[in-house]
C-alpha cells in the first residue's frame, strides 16, 4: 500500500489512490468503464478487506460515473459477498458527486444490497474528506 495506483483501459480510467491509507480516494474519469475494469476495482477493495485493517473510501464521482445496470449488479454482489469484512473493516464510504444521476445509481446500489458500512453523499470534497477522516477516528 501507499502508492497511487491507476487501472485503465482506453480512455476510460478508475484511479485508486491508497498513498493516504487508511483513507482510500477511488476517481472516476466519467467515461463508461469496462466491466473487467470495474471487478478489478472490487478485487482491490476484497484485498484491503482482507489485510483485516480499519480502512475508508472517499469515491470521486464529480466527473461522473459510467456506470450501467450490470456495474450496479457487480458492486452489489461485491457488497452481499464481503458483509462481516466491510462491517468489521469499512468505517465509511462517502461518494462526491452533484448529479442526481449518479446519487439515483447509488441508490439503487444501496437498495439491491444496503451497506454494511456508514455511507454518505457530499457534493464537495472537503466536507466529505472530513465526515470520512471522522469516520476514521483522526482528527480534521
Amino acid at each position: 500500500m501507499g502508492e497511487s495506483t491507476t487501472a485503465s483501459i482506453g480512455a476510460s480510467a478508475i484511479d485508486f489512490d491508497d498513498s493516504k491509507d487508511p483513507l482510500i480516494v477511488i476517481r472516476f474519469s466519467g467515461e463508461p468503464i469496462p466491466l473487467d475494469e470495474w471487478s478489478s476495482l472490487f478485487t482491490r477493495m476484497e484485498r484491503l478487506i482482507v489485510r483485516g485493517q480499519p480502512f475508508g473510501v472517499l469515491v470521486d464521482a464529480r466527473r461522473g460515473l459510467g456506470a450501467s445496470a450490470a456495474h450496479r449488479k457487480l458492486a452489489a454482489d461485491f457488497i452481499k459477498r464481503n458483509d462481516a469484512g466491510l462491517r468489521r473493516h469499512c468505517r465509511g464510504v462517502v461518494t462526491v458527486s452533484s448529479s442526481a444521476l449518479v446519487r439515483g445509481v447509488i441508490t439503487a446500489i444501496q437498495w439491491i444490497a444496503p451497506p454494511p458500512f456508514p455511507d454518505r453523499v457530499d457534493s464537495q470534497i472537503e466536507p466529505a474528506l472530513r465526515w470520512l477522516e471522522q469516520q476514521l477516528g483522526r482528527r480534521p
